[in-house]
């Protein structure tokens, strides 16, 4: 006997339009009878926009609270997965950083969330660069706990306060453990959660940003590395330098590993941007 697969739980996803996608696929799956029409009747959408459902999984259209909760209806969520929906559409549809960091944290407050889970890899670490400064830290120094020193001996200089609040969560994260007389790396490679990558990255770049500016101008030219470039080139030459540049950071990432006799901390900061409006940016198909 063949089992037929159940509608996928929105506690598993931190994208609504790819819960909204995989929910109207299984459903298909479950009942050869369904139809988006049908569906769309059953939540109470015009059944004039027959495109709707794709423009909404594409990002071309964003939900109303009043047809969020019709559609969550519609899908039969109970109460609890009706709150959670809800503010996976607001975590998604929000554009204000401050406003993305709220609701992601209520959403991992919901114990099923899959939130609780990135939490771990993402938002709570990038959240502040210190966080990751400490940690890099314990990678050349393994025999110091004391937070006032660590504080000064880091660049640029942080707080006893603040190098307590990031040893203790990354305790919390298992990023670190403790050593006889200090504490030692766990896991010298970090990866956030493909879903989370444009969150937490932009969180990360935000606070790498911040890094930079506050230490840049006050380091000697023998201490530091600059450059920029701006060029102009085609599609497929953007997709080419972006498969560089990946190919470079797994590179930079195999001789850092190779290393020996650490005692410095770097960051190293990579930006590929447009700096002219994309040609699917004019068609509808982009966000900017």
């Amino acid at each position: 006997m063949q089992i037929q697969p159940a509608p996928p739980s929105v506690f598993e996803y931190l994208d609504y339009r790819r819960y909204l996608a995989d929910y109207l696929t299984a459903r298909g799956l479950i009942d050869a009878k369904f139809s988006l029409r049908a569906f769309a009747v059953k939540a109470g959408l015009p059944l004039s926009n027959s495109s709707f459902f794709s423009k909404v999984i594409a990002g071309k259209r964003n939900l109303t609270l009043d047809k969020q909760f019709r559609l969550a209806k519609a899908m039969k969520l109970s109460n609890n997965e009706i709150k959670y929906f809800g503010l996976l559409v607001q975590f998604n549809q929000s554009k204000d950083p401050e406003g993305k960091q709220h609701f992601y944290a209520q959403l991992a407050k919901h114990g099923k969330s899959k939130a609780r889970i990135i939490d771990k890899e993402g938002y709570e670490y990038y959240s502040k660069w210190q966080n990751t400064i400490v940690r890099a830290f314990f990678g050349i120094d393994q025999k110091e706990a004391n937070p006032a020193i660590i504080g000064k001996k880091v660049f640029p200089q942080v707080p006893a306060r603040e190098v307590e609040e990031a040893v203790k969560l990354l305790l919390q994260l298992g990023m670190i453990s403790r050593t006889a007389n200090g504490f030692a790396l766990r896991d010298p490679n970090i990866e956030t959660e493909r879903e989370n990558k444009d969150f937490v990255g932009k969180l990360r770049i935000l606070e790498m940003m911040r890094l930079a500016q506050d230490v840049f101008n006050h380091l000697p030219p023998e201490d530091r590395e600059y450059s920029a470039m701006t060029v102009y080139i085609s599609k497929q030459g953007y997709q080419a330098l972006k498969e560089k540049i990946r190919v470079f950071r797994e590179e930079v990432k195999s001789l850092v590993g190779a290393d020996k006799g650490e005692d410095r901390i770097y960051t190293m900061g990579m930006q590929l941007f447009p700096n002219n409006r994309l040609p699917h940016w004019e068609n509808g198909s982009g966000k900017a």
